[in-house]
C-alpha cells in the first residue's frame, strides 16, 4: 500500500504487509501480521500492532509504537519518540534529538546522532546513547549502558536492578540517584563503593548495585559527578 504527498490514514488487515506513506503526516497502523511500515517525509504516526514489525521514521518528527512483538523501529531524521512496548525491540533513534522507551522485553536501545533520551523500561536491556550529551536510564532489569561520545549523564532509581556502565567518563559524564537508594543504605557513602583499577562497584543494597567500568574511577572522584533526585 502507497500513500500519496498528502496526510494518510491507514489501517491495515492481518497479513505481512508494506505500507509507505511518502509525503505528508501520515498514520498508519500494521494490526496484525509481520508489517513494514515505512512514514517517509512528514511527521508520521506508525503503530505495529501484532506481529513481529519494522516501523521506519524517515524524514520529520515521527512516533513509532511498536506495540507487540519483536518489532525493530528506527527514527532516522527529525526528532522522534520511538516505544517498543511488548516483546524485545530493536530501536534507533538516527539524528536529531530523539526520545527512546524500549517498554517490556529485553530491549536494544541505539540513541545515534543528537542529544537523547534513553529509558530501557522492564527487562534487561542494552543501551547506547551514540554521539551526543545522552540521558541513559536503565529502569527494572540487569542493564548494561554505554554512553558513547559526549558528556552523558545516568540515571538510577529505586529497584534498578544491577546495571553496568561500560564506558563511564570521570569529570564528564555524571550519575543520577535516587535519593531514596541512598537512604536504603549504609550511612557512609565511601562504605558502598569497592575499587579496582579498571572498575567501581556501587552496592546499595536490595539488589541496586551500579558497576562503572573505566579509568580512574575512586570514590572520591565519583563523589563529585553524583547528582542527586
Amino acid at each position: 500500500m502507497q500513500g500519496t504527498a498528502r496526510s494518510d490514514d491507514f489501517q491495515l488487515g492481518g497479513r505481512a504487509d508494506l505500507a509507505r506513506g511518502l509525503a505528508g503526516d501520515d498514520w498508519i497502523h500494521g494490526r496484525g501480521g509481520n508489517d513494514t511500515l515505512d512514514g517517509g517525509q512528514g511527521d508520521d504516526r506508525l503503530i505495529g500492532g501484532y506481529g513481529f514489525d519494522v516501523l521506519l521514521g524517515g524524514l520529520g518528527n515521527d512516533v513509532l509504537d511498536g506495540n507487540q512483538g519483536n518489532d525493530r523501529l528506527e527514527g532516522h531524521g527529525g526528532n522522534d519518540l520511538l516505544w517498543g512496548r511488548d516483546g524485545d525491540d530493536t530501536l534507533n533513534g538516527g539524528f536529531g534529538f530523539d526520545t527512546l522507551i524500549g517498554g517490556n522485553g529485553n530491549d536494544v536501545l541505539w540513541g545515534g546522532g543528537g542529544n537523547d533520551k534513553l529509558v530501557g523500561g522492564i527487562g534487561s536491556d542494552t543501551i547506547q546513547g551514540g554521539a551526543g550529551n545522552d540521558t541513559l536510564i536503565g529502569s527494572q532489569g540487569n542493564d548494561v549502558l554505554t554512553g558513547g561520545a559526549g558528556a552523558d549523564t545516568f540515571v538510577f532509581d529505586t529497584g534498578g536492578g544491577s546495571d553496568n556502565i561500560t564506558d563511564y567518563q570521570v569529570g564528564i559524564d555524571r550519575l543520577m540517584i535516587d535519593d531514596a537508594i541512598l537512604r536504603q543504605s549504609v550511612p557512609r557513602f565511601y562504605d558502598i563503593i569497592t575499587e579496582t583499577p579498571t572498575k567501581a562497584v556501587l552496592d546499595f543494597g536490595n539488589g541496586n548495585v551500579i558497576t562503572l567500568i573505566g579509568k580512574g574511577i575512586t570514590a572520591e572522584a565519583i563523589a563529585e559527578d553524583i547528582l542527586l533526585f
